[in-house]
């Protein structure tokens, strides 16, 4: 397991604890859901209450009190509008998304209305280098995998992404 990138002791160990203990086990550790983010809508034709994924400009990023939380507010903009996306519990988005200037983004999650104007809370997200390139947590049939603790369902992803990339070729079917 350990010869996956990004996957050290630690990691394999929280892994096991999933019954993942080899790449093998990693190929059949199947989601318990899926999330429908395929439908891509411009800012200005966003609904409230429907699971959407919006590809702009990241215009800024900044941590922020969210009520008494700390967290991430960002503003993202494509053609139609701009967009106020939060994260609660979550500053260290600022920092990372912050670090890539205005950088092409898809965000994908359930649309909500605040004083009026659609946000997206806690949603996926993905810097893209381009606009076409293949994501694995927005823009498409997202795998909800089961948790533990130390593990994100993001990481879970990238893991089993890579997992298929390198060894499904070589599993009989």
């Amino acid at each position: 397991m350990r010869y996956l990138p990004g996957v050290g002791k630690e990691y394999a160990e929280k892994l096991a604890r999933l019954g993942a203990q080899s790449v093998r086990d990693l190929l059949f550790l199947f989601p318990r859901r899926h999330v429908d983010y395929s439908r891509r809508v411009p800012i200005a034709h966003l609904q409230p209450g429907l699971e959407q994924t919006v590809i702009g400009v990241l215009w800024q990023a900044t941590e922020k009190r969210l009520g008494s939380r700390p967290g991430t507010e960002a503003l993202i903009g494509d053609d139609t509008g701009n967009l106020r996306v939060v994260w609660y519990n979550q500053p260290h988005i600022a920092r990372t998304l912050g670090a890539r200037g205005q950088a092409p983004i898809a965000v994908s999650g359930r649309v909500t209305l605040f004083h009026g104007r659609p946000v997206l809370e806690s949603p996926e997200y993905e810097v893209l280098d381009r606009e076409d390139e293949d994501r694995i947590h927005t823009g498409r049939l997202v795998p909800v995998y089961p948790g533990t603790e130390g593990i994100s369902p993001r990481t879970i992803r990238r893991s089993v992404k890579t997992a298929l990339d390198r060894a499904a070729d070589r599993m009989p079917d």
